[in-house]
């Protein structure tokens, strides 16, 4: 089976996994890049972040009132989260990983439009990693690597952070945070997607199952660093939701940015994020609660 069309079926896997292409965000893995603007991580951090500075300087633009600082913050979710994304929704959906370093991610950028932001990811190498059981594990592809669950979570966190790690280095400087909070928020990209409920999770303890096998395989990178979870009943059984590792500071916000929260309980906490460490245990349940019924 070493003549398989490994771009092809992985195109196939993005599709299935609902990843091929949104209107906020597409991931393609074909030869060539489709048509816009595309750049790179090291173009990104080079020179102190100008590739960044370009992105901070339209979001800016765009929101009055809202600080520099706030926005360089905000840089290394913007790169981060397409990435963990990816990789997360691939790993837990599939059991598949898209190898990715720096040098076969492309990045496409949108500066215009009411949110600059990376929009678009292009693999231009193709790696990619399975369990034992997958049927790409029998086809001795030189691109493909069998490994198991515990090892596929580790090289799924060791890639991230080798893609981030510039990006950190070049937002602190401007950021007004330490490395600690601005790697908590890389976490919360990656680890959010494994909190969530599946239809078939027996309970809260499925969900913990899932997230604590991945912060075993952060242990020892800058990602070991421990969310906390928050438990509810719920429609009769027990749930559970994640409360995000670092505080975004989206509280320090310019008002007309929060337009408030249809799930939330007590106003004062509008400014806050869904699942910010700082808001009360009653306003997190409230919105896990309105989000399980309405979501």
């Amino acid at each position: 089976m070493t003549g398989i069309d490994l771009r092809a079926e992985l195109r196939v896997t993005l599709d299935a996994a609902g990843l091929a292409d949104s209107p906020w965000m597409a991931y393609d893995v074909g030869g060539r890049p489709p048509s816009g603007t595309w750049t790179t991580l090291d173009r990104l951090v080079a020179d102190g972040g100008a590739g960044l500075r370009l992105i901070v300087g339209a979001t800016v633009a765009r929101r009055a009132g809202f600080e520099e600082r706030h926005a360089w913050r905000s840089m290394v979710t913007v790169v981060a989260w397409p990435l963990a994304a990816l990789s997360a929704a691939l790993v837990r959906r599939t059991g598949r990983l898209i190898r990715l370093s720096p040098g076969a991610v492309a990045l496409g950028l949108r500066l215009d439009g009411s949110e600059p932001r990376i929009d678009r990811v292009w693999l231009r190498e193709v790696r990619i990693a399975v369990l034992a059981d997958d049927p790409l594990a029998a086809s001795r592809h030189p691109d493909v690597d069998v490994v198991d669950a515990s090892a596929l979570l580790r090289l799924m966190v060791t890639d991230l952070v080798q893609l981030v790690q510039s990006v950190v280095d070049a937002v602190r400087p401007h950021a007004g945070t330490g490395r600690r909070g601005l790697w908590g928020g890389v976490l919360d990209c990656l680890v959010h997607p494994f909190s969530e409920p599946a239809p078939d999770d027996a309970g809260a303890a499925d969900q913990r199952r899932r997230v604590d096998a991945l912060l075993a395989a952060c242990a020892g990178s800058p990602l070991d660093q421990r969310p906390t979870w928050v438990e509810l009943e719920h429609h009769g059984r027990t749930a559970a939701t994640l409360r995000k590792t670092a505080c975004c500071l989206a509280y320090e916000w310019p008002a007309e940015m929060h337009p408030g929260r249809v799930d939330g309980c007590d106003p004062t906490w509008d400014r806050y994020c869904f699942a910010c460490p700082l808001i009360p245990e009653a306003e997190t349940v409230h919105r896990a609660r309105y989000w399980l019924s309405n979501g």
